[in-house]
């Protein structure tokens, strides 16, 4: 079987809605969803959130996850 990637992209820099990605719905930071999502289903091998913020990362506390900081730029 072939192992499947889940990756989860965070940009700090909305202009929509200034951080967008850590208010709250619910109760839950919103870049908490498609991770809660992406738990429950089985065949996921590794789960990744790539964010040009700290910040962002530091919401999922998972030490399985795989988080990358990447630059503002990209």
């Amino acid at each position: 079987m072939k192992s499947t990637l889940c990756i989860i992209p965070a940009r700090q820099g909305s202009k929509g809605l200034k951080n967008k990605n850590i208010k709250l719905l619910a109760n839950i930071p919103l870049i908490k969803y498609p991770y809660i999502i992406a738990k429950k289903l089985n065949f996921l091998e590794d789960i990744v959130i790539s964010s040009d913020s700290k910040k962002y990362l530091k919401i999922i506390k998972d030490k399985k996850v795989i988080k990358i900081l990447r630059p503002k730029k990209l």
